[in-house]
């Protein structure tokens, strides 16, 4: 009998948790599901019931299920569908971002992710918002005796590195930086998906329970000098510095939007104070890179060669300029492209097919996180930032240089195009220009009507706007754009990455966006797709792809080929794709 119970207790430690993941297709949480799934738990994703309505989402969340996580439908507002969750696992990670920390009732057994926040105190308002947040979930589950681990990860990766640790920047310059202070702040970056892997290796761990569990990569633990030191050996040259003080720094947030001062009160707090690297470790926490040794983290040099890659791209954007006598050969077979290059020079020919053809209103369509990537792999600021970068490229394949000045380039909004101009933009002669102008009530939705009669000049003769998804706004712009100064002219109007399917599948309820939900019937219809990719991931994934004037095309990968499954000359919905054609009977 006592070797039968020994027995039992061995396969009883031997059982991993069951984890259920809140936000699971959030920036965070998609790698936290990957995460679980690889480490062996069994995984259950909560998701909205409305989330039908994002294909997406949806996409993700069946590519979690053929990897064999399990979704459950529960909602904040639906505090049973919570209960009924939480009943089928051991153990609950909490994924959604501490903006919704306030809405959302979490007093489950979880495990909390980010600065921490018993250690701020002393925070400036209006940035400890956040952190008294927390700290007030936090207390509720002690209070309520509930087993945790809270899990301070420090800084993201995507967010601290890709602005070499300036606020505001999501792409780090090949030119100037400038240093908050003396730059000599300690901080800690981490890699998202090594966020993941050390939290998914806390939940069985005996010495994490009921501690906090610090996430502190030794090679991680740099200051922004050191950060920039990196990223000038990698791209070969010095950076010119500049430094702003802690009291400018303070004094430039004066008349900035509440959401603004929050930010750059942490980035204060983590620049200037160097608050994450400040202290020891006690005996109530421990760090998780020394508990797991045997995971290999990234180190920052390693995190930033892919962007150092993209950057000496940029610089040679010159060398990609128009050439030849322009003659462009009809292939209707395009074979999926191999990398950007071959996609940039395969939408030029589509572009200029068209206009041959007189198209007039055309869009342009595919990931920017890499060819098999889907809206939501990539962070949206670098999305947006590689939007950009390739934009340029392909306006320096395509268009000559004698019709730049007549081609005019519109970005979301005001600051975006003075990002342009810094960044990819520097130096053409291009004209650019902006959809909306952020009111005093950005926060609110609320953006300055910007009159596009206004805007154009006679001369120009090509439109080509960038990625106008992240306010609804910019989309309704963009066809009082086309409806005032292209219809009925000579004029042509490109769409560059605006990611329209979220209007064509519906995702913005008519009851509530009926102007967005009438460009279906009224813009869409116009408008000629001439390049597009979409992938579908999960074990029936593949890839929608047409570049015209051929077919659209529905392609699975095997082996390092792409067969064609199915092909038309209409466009199918994507939600035809996912059931129909992708998905056996």
């Amino acid at each position: 009998m006592e070797i039968e119970q020994e027995r039992r207790d061995r396969e009883r430690q031997m059982e991993k948790s069951k984890v259920l993941v809140v936000g699971g297709t959030g920036y965070l949480g998609k790698r936290l599901v990957k995460a679980s799934l690889a480490q062996g738990h069994e995984t259950y994703v909560l998701h909205r019931p409305e989330i039908g309505v994002d294909i997406d989402k949806v996409q993700m969340l069946l590519s979690f299920k053929e990897q064999g996580a399990h979704l459950v439908s529960g909602s904040f507002g639906d505090y049973q569908s919570l209960v009924n969750a939480v009943k089928l696992v051991d153990v609950v990670i909490s994924a959604i971002s501490g903006v919704h920390i306030r809405s959302h009732q979490i007093l489950l057994q979880l495990k909390l992710f980010g600065t921490d926040p018993a250690r701020m105190g002393d925070a400036l308002e209006p940035g400890r918002v956040t952190f008294d947040d927390k700290m007030v979930v936090r207390k509720a589950i002690q209070d309520a005796k509930i087993p945790f681990t809270f899990v301070s990860a420090n800084c993201f990766a995507g967010y601290f590195l890709g602005g070499l640790c300036q606020p505001g920047k999501i792409l780090p310059s090949t030119d100037s930086v400038l240093l908050l202070g003396d730059g000599n702040a300690k901080a800690i970056y981490v890699d998202e998906d090594d966020i993941a892997m050390y939290t998914i290796k806390t939940i069985d761990d005996p010495r994490t329970l009921n501690k906090t569990v610090y996430i502190r990569p030794p090679k991680n633990i740099l200051s922004q000098r050191e950060v920039v030191e990196i990223w000038e050996k990698l791209i070969g040259h010095d950076l010119h510095k500049s430094s702003i003080s802690k009291e400018d720094f303070l004094a430039s947030m004066e008349g900035q939007e509440y959401a603004e001062q929050v930010g750059l009160i942490h980035y204060y707090h983590v620049c200037y104070e160097g608050c994450l690297a400040n202290f020891e470790i006690g005996n109530d926490a421990a760090e998780a890179s020394q508990l797991y040794p045997e995971i290999h983290y990234t180190s920052v040099e390693e995190y930033m060669k892919p962007t150092a890659f993209m950057a000496s791209r940029s610089l040679k954007f010159v060398a990609n300029s128009v050439s030849g006598d322009g003659s462009v050969s009809v292939d209707f077979d395009v074979p999926f492209p191999s990398d950007y290059s071959e996609l940039l020079d395969q939408a030029r020919n589509a572009t200029e097919l068209a206009l041959k053809d007189n198209r007039q209103l055309m869009e342009i369509e595919f990931p920017t996180a890499g060819l098999e990537s889907v809206p939501g792999d990539g962070e949206g600021g670098i999305e947006m930032t590689g939007s950009m970068q390739l934009i340029r490229e392909f306006c320096d394949r395509f268009i000559s240089p004698e019709k730049a000045a007549r081609t005019r380039i519109f970005f979301p909004e005001a600051s975006e195009v003075k990002f342009a101009r810094q960044s990819a933009f520097g130096g053409a002669s291009f004209k650019l220009d902006y959809l909306t102008k952020p009111s005093f009530f950005e926060d609110f939705g609320f953006f300055e009507r910007v009159k596009m009669a206004d805007r154009v000049k006679l001369e120009d003769e090509l439109f080509l706007v960038a990625y106008p998804y992240f306010n609804v706004n910019e989309m309704l712009v963009v066809e009082e754009l086309y409806k005032e100064a292209v219809e009925n002219t000579a004029r042509k109007l490109i769409i560059f990455n605006g990611e329209l399917d979220r209007i064509r599948s519906g995702y913005y309820p008519p009851f509530f966006y009926p102007k967005l939900a009438k460009l279906t019937k009224t813009l869409l219809p116009m408008m000629e797709t001439i390049y597009y990719i979409h992938n579908f991931k999960g074990r029936n994934g593949g890839t929608l792809f047409r570049c015209y004037p051929g077919p659209w095309k529905v392609l699975r990968r095997v082996g390092n080929k792409f067969k064609c499954l199915h092909q038309q000359e209409v466009m199918p919905s994507l939600k035809e794709v996912a059931l129909d054609i992708l998905t056996p009977a």
